[in-house]
């Protein structure tokens, strides 16, 4: 059975993606499957709660899943060979992976940008996340929203109605 595998940070994550899209995913009666470094619950920007029920190493990614990665302020501290080895195996199984805001940086340390173009959050692009874009041989567009094969980076929430688009597109070629 095809699944979503939402990755949520440790706190602070953005209400409004993932909670749109968890609704959205729903009606689509599609298996959903939020991940994280620890299980239990995390609190959003906006105060709503999710329940984080896996960690990486637990959930398995198979061909025709989707992988959402959550923005939020605590991203950085997702970074982890776990994360890093999950997002691979996804790349793999060539599942389609979209990112939010600043959790593109997040593809393109652990390597699957590598070649691909990329958007980011523009506030983020301090330095060190230019840098980290460039050594993993990412391509930095600044650009609302990018589709580069089975990856979208997306900045920010206003392109939520484009992203169903390409959801629905997705899971009718799957």
């Amino acid at each position: 059975m095809r699944k979503v595998v939402f990755i949520l940070p440790p706190g602070g994550f953005n209400d409004e993606e993932y909670f749109f899209l968890k609704s959205f995913l729903q009606s689509q009666k599609i298996e959903l499957i939020v991940v994280g470094q620890k299980k239990g619950l995390v609190l959003g920007q906006e105060g709503q709660e999710a329940l984080i029920t896996s960690k990486f190493e637990e959930v398995e990614i198979d061909e025709g899943d989707i992988v959402v990665m959550i923005s939020g302020q605590k991203v950085y501290k997702l970074k982890s060979k776990s994360l890093f080895s999950f997002l691979q195996k996804a790349q793999e199984k060539k599942a389609l992976m979209i990112a939010f805001g600043n959790t593109p940086i997040l593809l393109a340390a652990s390597g699957v940008a590598a070649g691909k173009k990329i958007t980011v959050w523009k506030k983020i692009l301090q330095k060190s996340f230019v840098r980290e874009i460039e050594e993993s041989e990412a391509q930095y567009v600044d650009k609302e929203f990018i589709r580069d094969d089975n990856l979208i980076t997306i900045k920010n929430r206003n392109s939520l109605p484009w992203l169903k688009k390409q959801i629905h597109s997705f899971l009718d070629k799957s």
